[in-house]
């Protein structure tokens, strides 16, 4: 069905905290989803979070509360209260006082039923205003467990809003098209009794037991085809006379299934790629949002410049009972929040008005440099607003950069193996925070308790690190594993654990540490120079698979410093005597050198630099 003159003015999301999958699940199952996390809220309900969304949609449209005249608010599991009109609250925290206020039950779909109901109510009724649709969803009670309600999914906590306008807007609906087959009301249901008193409902709720009670009776293959057969009629229907193809379409927000639900029922019967979906750069880490996933997936697409002017977008849903509705999308223009924004946004703004250089401070720590000596470029290197959690950060490079970065106004968590837990606030010096990267329980606490301090985590710095010496043919197993073990696999459960909080800030910097025997090998290095050259490799490929989360990973490759190992080689006089003349800067670089480039490459200067190694090593001649 056509839609004419309908715009999108205006999104909003609001996702709060994130959990990884609880060790309860199995391996196996994992496998199936390779989902990272869920967004879990602790504190606030599903008319909360939509309500928080819905101020952000409002102020991006530039839209008053007076000009709109329909709210659908879309939900899927319980609001908080019993006998009450979530709407009507979401509508007020909004200011809208007089807007006629309508809550949706479509199961999964309610967020697009919603969608498809304001998009035809204002494409019948020129006049009646804007539409403001809400979605919010908080998934833990009594009789719920998100990580166990279906084993192809998990349930995550969000809010999505939307405002649809008919004069203006950074994309325009083009078509709509639904389906439904109630006979399949039973999947969702199975043997359960509509019982009089929920108390005697069996809990936790298993979708799983209810499919099979409802196969009992019904081939799988007959289900398989019902299921095909009413997404297929959604979708025809929505193509009907765009002229547009499958081929045609650039990004397909789909649900936030697992992996292998998701593929087998939503994408291969319609012969859609993964690569076109959200799914491996922000699906997976916030899992099935209920009601919400299109609304929050279509902000993302949105806010995070992944869709620009001219793609087509498909918005592919479906919910219990069962209905589907599809709608295609024009994108017109870069709205002015997304980070694509050519001005008046994010980096982009900043890159624009640069801030003068914060004045330098000279290091409180015995072991480490001061910077004031460090010229400091034109180009803005404030971290002004930022939180950074650095590894390795209470002695040499670490140390360095920990002070570096409060020079530039972060707020930084210096993380050591060693370190005893600092319990202040204090944003003047480095909070220090015990951690040991090789255990995911560790980094897991440590970043759980910086994000619970400071609200968040913007940066990671991943520098603890280790080297043993000795030739290959006597190096250790036991050094070499130790290496492995915290130079690269410390990486990888640092990397993977900051993920999810950067999403969450809408991105970061991923900031990881090689060496410049990582292309220039030294005797009695090997093992080091093997980890080395694999934290430029993953650094690479994890720029690669985080494209389009906001989040940049580049890596550092320091020369010879004046501290560590750079130091007990220049004692050495021998040894330093064939190093030296290596050195076109004529001299050995500080650690508050490198730190200077630390900060460039997780400022906002470097917004365009990603994937990238940069070698700081004072232009070091090497065979």
């Amino acid at each position: 069905m056509l839609i004419d003159s309908v715009y999108i003015a205006g999104t909003g999301a609001h996702l709060p905290g994130f959990e990884p999958l609880p060790k309860t699940v199995p391996q196996e199952r994992r496998d199936a989803l390779q989902l990272v996390s869920a967004a879990v809220s602790a504190e606030l309900a599903g008319p909360q979070l939509a309500a928080h969304a819905a101020e952000t949609a409002l102020r991006r449209a530039q839209t008053s509360p007076e000009d709109i005249g329909l709210h659908l608010h879309a939900t899927m599991y319980d609001q908080g209260l019993s006998i009450w009109s979530a709407s009507a609250y979401v509508a007020r925290e909004v200011g809208l006082t007089g807007t006629s206020s309508f809550e949706v039950r479509q199961c999964s779909n309610g967020g697009m039923g919603a969608l498809q109901l304001a998009a035809c109510q204002l494409a019948a009724t020129p006049g009646a205003g804007s539409a403001l649709i809400t979605t919010g969803d908080h998934f833990a009670s009594r009789e719920l467990d998100r990580w166990e309600l279906d084993p192809g999914l998990l349930m995550g906590d969000a809010g999505g809003a939307m405002v649809l306008d008919r004069e203006r807007g950074c994309a325009r609906i083009v078509s709509l098209g639904w389906s439904a087959d109630n006979g399949l009301e039973r999947v969702q249901r199975g043997d359960e009794p509509l019982a009089l008193d929920h108390d005697t409902n069996r809990v936790p709720i298993s979708l799983l037991l209810r499919t099979t009670e409802f196969l009992d009776g019904t081939a799988r293959a007959e289900l398989r085809r019902q299921l095909d057969v009413g997404q297929q009629q959604a979708v025809e229907a929505a193509f009907d006379d765009t002229g547009w193809t499958l081929e045609d379409i650039d990004h397909v927000v789909a649900p936030n299934y697992g992996r292998t639900l998701l593929n087998k029922q939503c994408l291969a019967p319609l012969g859609i790629p993964e690569a076109k979906t959200l799914w491996e750069s922000f699906g997976r880490f916030i899992s099935h949002v209920g009601s919400g996933d299109h609304l929050v997936g279509m902000d993302r697409l949105l806010s995070a410049g992944i869709a620009l002017p001219g793609d087509r977008v498909m918005l592919h849903s479906v919910g219990g009972g069962f209905a589907w509705t599809v709608a295609l999308v024009e994108i017109l223009d870069v709205p002015a929040w997304s980070t694509a924004a050519p001005a008046q946004s994010g980096a982009r703004a900043r890159l624009r008005q640069p801030t003068a250089p914060p004045a330098p401070r000279t290091s409180t720590r015995a072991d480490a440099p001061a910077i004031a000596a460090v010229p400091r470029p034109d180009a803005p290197l404030q971290l002004a607003g930022k939180v950074a959690v650095v590894t390795g950060g209470t002695k040499g490079l670490g140390a360095a950069i920990c002070d570096y970065y409060l020079a530039a106004g972060a707020t930084v968590v210096a993380a050591s193996r060693s370190a005893t837990r600092d319990t202040t606030t204090s944003v003047e010096r480095p909070v220090v925070l015990p951690v040991d990267v090789t255990e995911p329980a560790s980094v897991a606490d440590l970043l759980a308790e910086t994000a619970d301090r400071f609200g968040g985590i913007d940066i990671l710095v991943a520098n603890a690190g280790v080297t043993w010496s000795g030739r290959l043919a006597r190096l250790e197993l036991s050094r070499w594993k130790d290496m492995v073990d915290i130079n690269l696999t410390g990486l990888f459960i640092c990397t993977q654990g900051a993920v999810p909080h950067l999403v969450r800030r809408g991105g970061g910097s991923i900031l990881t540490l090689s060496s410049c025997m990582a292309s220039r090998p030294a005797l009695g290095a090997s093992g080091y120079v093997a980890t080395k050259a694999a934290v430029e490799a993953f650094t690479r490929a994890a720029a690669l698979e985080l494209a389009g989360t906001g989040i940049r990973v580049n890596c550092l490759a320091p020369g010879f410093l004046d501290l560590g190992m750079g130091e007990v080689l220049r004692r050495n006089e021998r040894v330093w005597s064939k190093y030296e003349p290596a050195l076109i800067s004529g001299h050995q670089g500080s650690g508050a050198e490198v730190a200077a480039a630390a900060a460039f490459l997780c400022s906002d200067a470097a917004a365009y630099v990603n994937g990238h190694v940069l070698e700081v090593n004072g232009g070091l001649r090497w065979y």
